[in-house]
C-alpha cells in the first residue's frame, strides 16, 4: 500500500493506493476496509491491469492525429519536399528519444515506501507531473502548479471534438456552421467522458477498435499511393520522380525561421502521442517487462507507418500544388486525385472524423487520469471528489464468492476527474464560437504543443541529463537504463524541443 499524504488542513485527506498485480504491492482486505473506515483517507483500487494491446492502441489512438493536416503546415512553412520528409524523420527520432526519457522516468520515480521495504521504484499514473515533482521539490507544490494548470486548462479533447463535428457533417452532406459544430462537438465531448466515466472496461474496448482500424487506414493510404505512382487511377509516373528528386525537392525551400519553427512545432504534435502511456503507467500489469519495449517498438512502427503515408502524398500530390497558401492543400488533393473529386471529400471526412473520434477516447482516459493525480496532490478544491474513483453503475452481483476485489471493481472509474475534464473542455469549445474550426484547431494545437509538449518536454530531457551528471543524485544506481543511451537520448530531446521554443 502507498500513500500520498496532502497538506494539514480542513480538507486534509490521505490517498491510499490498493495494488494487486504482478510486481506491485498487495494489501489485505481487512487493511483495505480499516483504510475504507478511515474519512481521511480516500481509497483507490488498482483496477484490471491495460495489457499489451491496450499499451499499443493508446499510443497510436493518441498519435495518429495530425497525418491529415500537419503535412499541409510542413509544405507550407519548408516549400520543399526533401525539408518535409527530412522533419518527419527528426520527428520520429526525437519521438523514439522521448519515449526513452519517459519510460526511463516512469521506471524509475516515484520512490516510495512499500509495506515498510526498502525504497523502491513504484510506477503511478501521471507522467511528467511525477517526473517534475521529482526534481523541483522547493518550493513545495511549486512543479505541481506549473504542470498542473496548464495541463488542466489545455489538456482537453476541445480541438479534436471541432475536427471530428465538423468532418462528420460534412459526411453527412450538410455544410456545417459554427454553431452546429460546436453543438455537436459538446456532444462527442460529453459521450468520451460519461462512456469513460460509466464503463471503464467498455472505454477501453472502443478505443482498442478504432487504434486497430487507424493502422489499417495509414496501411491502405501507402498501398493508394504506390498504386497511383504506379499507374493506377490515372495516376502519371512523374509526379512521384520530380517530388522526389534530390535536385527538384530543394529548389523553392524557404529561408523562414518562423515557418521552419511552426513545421516541426507541428511534426511535435504529430507525434506527441508517444507519452500516452505514462499517464496510466500505474494501470499497467507488470511495466518493468512491458511497458519500455512495448512503447518504443509502438513509436518505432508509428514512426514508420508516418513516413510511408508521406511519401506517399509524395507519389500522389504535385509540389507546386501542395506550397498553395491554402488552409488543406495535401490531404485533399491526394484523396482526389485517388478517389475522384464526387466522392473525395466524404472519404477524407470520414478517415479524419474516425481518427478524431480514437484520438478523443483516448486523450479522454489518459488526461483524467493525470488530473486525478493532481487532485491526490491538494491543489484543487472538494480533494476528495476530484481524487477518488467511484462506481458509478452497480456491478450485477456475482455468485463466485471468491471473485477477485479487482473484477469487481473493474469499472470504478475517476468521476470527478472526468468531470473537470469535460468542464474545461466545454469552455474551450464554446469559447471559439467566434473562429473558424481549422482557426480554433490550431491555437489549440499550438498552445498545447508549445507548452506541454515542447516546454515540459525540454525540461523533462534537461531533467534526466542534470540527473546523470550529478553524481550526488547516484542516479545510475536507481536508473536501469544504459548511462550512454540514456544521455544521447536526453540531449536529442531536450534539444529537439528547445528549437521550437526560441525560434518561434
Amino acid at each position: 500500500m502507498s500513500t500520498a499524504p496532502l497538506p494539514a488542513d480542513s480538507s486534509t485527506v490521505e490517498i491510499v493506493t490498493v495494488e494487486n498485480g504482478k510486481g506491485a504491492a498487495f494489501t489485505e482486505e481487512e487493511e483495505l476496509a480499516n483504510a475504507e473506515r478511515n474519512p481521511n483517507k480516500v481509497v483507490t483500487t488498482r483496477p484490471p491491469s491495460l495489457g499489451y494491446a491496450s499499451i499499443v492502441l493508446i499510443i497510436v489512438n493518441r498519435m495518429v492525429a495530425g497525418i491529415f493536416r500537419t503535412p499541409t503546415t510542413l509544405a507550407q512553412g519548408t516549400h520543399s519536399t526533401a525539408y518535409t520528409l527530412l522533419f518527419w524523420g527528426a520527428g520520429a527520432i526525437v519521438a523514439i528519444c522521448g519515449t526513452h526519457v519517459f519510460a526511463e522516468f516512469g521506471m524509475t520515480v516515484p520512490r516510495l515506501e512499500v509495506e515498510g521495504a526498502a525504497k523502491e521504484s513504484v510506477p503511478r499514473n501521471g507522467g511528467e507531473k511525477n517526473y517534475l515533482e521529482y526534481m523541483i521539490k522547493s518550493p513545495k507544490r511549486l512543479a505541481t502548479c506549473l504542470y498542473g494548470i496548464p495541463f488542466i486548462i489545455l489538456g482537453t479533447a476541445a480541438g479534436n471534438a471541432l475536427i471530428c463535428a465538423e468532418c462528420l457533417l460534412r459526411t453527412s452532406g450538410s455544410e456545417p456552421s459554427r454553431t452546429a459544430v460546436r453543438g455537436l462537438a459538446v456532444g462527442i465531448a460529453t459521450f468520451a467522458c460519461v462512456l469513460h466515466a460509466t464503463s471503464r472496461t467498455g472505454g477501453i474496448y472502443l478505443f482498442n477498435i478504432f487504434g486497430v482500424v487507424k493502422v489499417c487506414m495509414l496501411v491502405t493510404m501507402f498501398v493508394l499511393g504506390m498504386a497511383f505512382a504506379g499507374g493506377r487511377f490515372g495516376g502519371p509516373d512523374n509526379i512521384a520522380s520530380d517530388n522526389l528528386s534530390i535536385h527538384k525537392s530543394t529548389a523553392n525551400a524557404l529561408d523562414s525561421a518562423y515557418g521552419y519553427a511552426e513545421a516541426f512545432l507541428a511534426v511535435l504534435f504529430a507525434f506527441g502521442g508517444f507519452n500516452q502511456a505514462t499517464y496510466v503507467l500505474g494501470e499497467i500489469d507488470n511495466p518493468r517487462k512491458k511497458f519500455k519495449p512495448t512503447t518504443i517498438s509502438t513509436v518505432t512502427a508509428v514512426s514508420v507507418l508516418y513516413v510511408l503515408v508521406n511519401l506517399s502524398y509524395m507519389m500522389v500530390v504535385p509540389e507546386k500544388d501542395q506550397f498553395k497558401n491554402e488552409p488543406d492543400t495535401v490531404a485533399p488533393l491526394f484523396f482526389a486525385r485517388i478517389f475522384g473529386p464526387a466522392n473525395s471529400g466524404k472519404i477524407q471526412n470520414s478517415f479524419m472524423a474516425f481518427s478524431s473520434f480514437g484520438n478523443i477516447m483516448v486523450q479522454t482516459f489518459t488526461a483524467a487520469r493525470v488530473k486525478q493525480e493532481l487532485a491526490k496532490e491538494g491543489i484543487l478544491p472538494f480533494t476528495k471528489f476530484f481524487a477518488s474513483n467511484k462506481l458509478l453503475v452497480p456491478r450485477l452481483s456475482t455468485s463466485d464468492q471468491n471473485a477477485s476485489s479487482a473484477a469487481e471493481t473493474s469499472d470504478a472509474t475517476p468521476v470527478g476527474a472526468l468531470f473537470l475534464h469535460w468542464v474545461f473542455t466545454l469552455v474551450l469549445i464554446v469559447a471559439t464560437i467566434p473562429g473558424t474550426t481549422n482557426a480554433s484547431y490550431r491555437i489549440f494545437v499550438n498552445l498545447y504543443s508549445f507548452v506541454v509538449d515542447a516546454l515540459f518536454g525540454c525540461a523533462i530531457g534537461l531533467g534526466i541529463i542534470l540527473l546523470r551528471l550529478n553524481k550526488r543524485v547516484k542516479w545510475s544506481r536507481k536508473s536501469s537504463s544504459n548511462s550512454y543511451i540514456s544521455l544521447s537520448t536526453a540531449l536529442i530531446f531536450t534539444l529537439a524541443n528547445c528549437f521550437p521554443l526560441v525560434a518561434v
